[in-house]
């Protein structure tokens, strides 16, 4: 018995995304083509200053896990962060971290307050590490889009 093969066509109204694939840019390039870690366009230095080291060890990170941040900002020369702002973020299941360096704990709240928490922690790191990040909402004109 023969099978029929089905029609595999789509519709054509329905938009599609494709990915294309970017070089890196506002980095020098090494000879064998690799960003460079030396420096960056704006010419500052991926290697992390004793200020900004002695801001993450406050915080709980190592000397060698902060230093290990130098090669993520070479990396990623751009973050982009898609923040969800959708109705779901009412929920109140979320958790935000409370206290301090030596005793931490959660305390209960909405998506969106963990979520707010989140992103201020992130864009305070971005900012130490003078490392280049967006942050976009999801939702237009729907739930929430303001962080304080």
């Amino acid at each position: 018995r023969k099978r029929k093969k089905k029609n595999m066509s789509y519709n054509s109204s329905i938009p599609l995304a494709h990915a294309v694939v970017l070089e890196p840019i506002g980095f020098p390039s090494n000879v064998d083509g690799r960003p460079s870690l030396s420096s960056s366009a704006s010419g500052r230095s991926f290697v992390l200053r004793k200020k900004e080291i002695d801001k993450l060890k406050s915080q709980g990170y190592s000397t060698g896990l902060a230093q290990a941040l130098t090669q993520n900002n070479a990396a990623f020369p751009l973050r982009i962060w898609v923040v969800d702002n959708s109705g779901s973020m009412i929920k109140s299941d979320g958790h935000r971290i409370v206290g301090s360096k030596t005793r931490v704990t959660l305390a209960s709240c909405t998506r969106w307050a963990e979520i707010q928490q989140t992103v201020e922690y992130h864009a305070e790191m971005a900012s130490l590490l003078q490392a280049p990040t967006i942050f976009k909402v999801c939702c237009l004109f729907v739930g929430k889009s303001v962080f304080s």
